[in-house]
């Protein structure tokens, strides 16, 4: 069943971005488990007096792990906290008085006289929420009642691992049923031909959800046609798959120099008689995480934010249902460089996401002299 509160807090560039291991990871975990306005989803539905024993636990889990491939141990701190304070994915969903939360990040290790090797760390919880046992005037603490530490080895060098990495995102994503906040998606993928009816191996009943699934962590739209041939193709097009490359003829395009000579439309040609599904879907994950937005020479032209970025604006009107601003810049106002979280104003999140694709309420904040109208959104590097 769909769980209306689930929805993955970023989008498929993040999830795979290469962190390194954190120098000092005890302090990233004492802050996490101290944080008064908490925003990461697991420490959302976690209190001050819940019982943190689980992440020595699960130090434990990941010092073993390593312990069983050869590898240093010591990194196992490095790790948890990375996955707790600052993963690159994480959603959450609600069900019958207990939190289901999974967070992911790959991080990236290098050892003396160990090749560098890369990591897919994951945390899936359950949590109990808060409550007041039959009888008793005392509320229980939410509390983890479950959870498991799940890591990968990946190797990003092969273009194939970027389908392994979407493929365990998909799965997460799935399991929650996630919903996302109604929002304009900037790009479209457009997918000719049935790779089942085709004889691909192995092609789930499910496929197109797959791809659906894939598409939205792209921040894409997708438009499934049999085929073999298209009379046109969508606007802003990400990527053009073709389950059967020898069927029909695609539409062409004047060239860029804008001459009368046409170019055949660039796309994924997959024969999927002679693949695998799997396959397939490795090859569509490659080329879509290989896309190049064109350049804009319009400031205001939607855009993802870049780890690490922070960028000031000012608000400068209202139009329906959301806060319109300036174009931004990295200085701050005149008043501090000292900015808060800010979480009082739906309007200006909803200005924000027309600004930026990967938004997210948690990295805007404000001024805190009363009244500057001066934002900053910052965007966890």
């Amino acid at each position: 069943m769909p769980r209306a509160n689930a929805q993955p807090v970023t989008g498929a560039p993040t999830f795979l971005d290469l962190r390194e291991l954190m120098s000092f990871p005890q302090d990233f975990a004492d802050a996490w488990s101290g944080e008064k306005r908490p925003t990461i989803p697991l420490r959302v539905v976690l209190e001050a007096r819940s019982d943190y024993a689980f992440v020595g636990e699960l130090v434990e889990t990941a010092t073993a792990w390593l312990r069983d491939q050869g590898l240093d141990e010591d990194p196992g701190a490095d790790i948890v906290a990375q996955v707790l304070s600052a993963p690159s994915f994480a959603m959450s969903a609600d069900l019958n008085g207990t939190t289901t939360v999974w967070h992911a990040v790959v991080l990236r290790r290098v050892e003396d006289g160990v090749p560098p090797y890369e990591l897919l760390v994951r945390v899936r919880a359950t949590v109990k929420k808060r409550h007041f046992p039959e009888g008793a005037s005392t509320a229980v603490p939410a509390a983890i009642t479950a959870k498991d530490l799940h890591l990968d080895l990946i190797d990003l060098a092969d273009d194939a691992e970027v389908g392994v990495l979407m493929d365990h995102y998909i799965s997460m994503v799935r399991e929650l049923g996630p919903m996302r906040s109604a929002r304009t998606l900037p790009y479209n993928i457009l997918v000719l031909g049935n790779p089942h009816e085709l004889g691909c191996a192995d092609t789930p009943a499910d496929w197109q959800q797959q791809l659906t699934f894939l598409a939205d962590a792209f921040d894409a739209n997708i438009t499934f046609e049999r085929g073999p041939s298209v009379a046109g193709v969508p606007k802003n097009l990400m990527c053009l798959v073709r389950f059967d490359p020898f069927a029909g003829e695609l539409p062409r395009k004047k060239k860029a120099d804008g001459s009368d000579d046409q170019d055949e439309i660039e796309h994924t040609a997959i024969e999927a008689r002679f693949t695998t599904f799997k396959e397939a879907f490795q090859r569509i994950c490659a080329a879509l995480n290989a896309f190049e937005p064109p350049q804009t020479s319009d400031e205001f032209t939607p855009r993802d934010l870049k780890p690490g970025e922070k960028i000031y604006h000012r608000k400068i009107g209202n139009a329906v249902g959301y806060d319109r601003f300036n174009a931004g810049s990295t200085e701050s106002c005149q008043h501090t460089t000292e900015y808060v979280r800010y979480y009082n104003s739906d309007k200006a999140v909803k200005g924000f996401k027309r600004r930026y694709t990967n938004f997210e309420p948690s990295w805007m904040h404000h001024c805190k002299q009363g009244g500057c109208g001066m934002y900053a959104v910052f965007c966890p590097s």
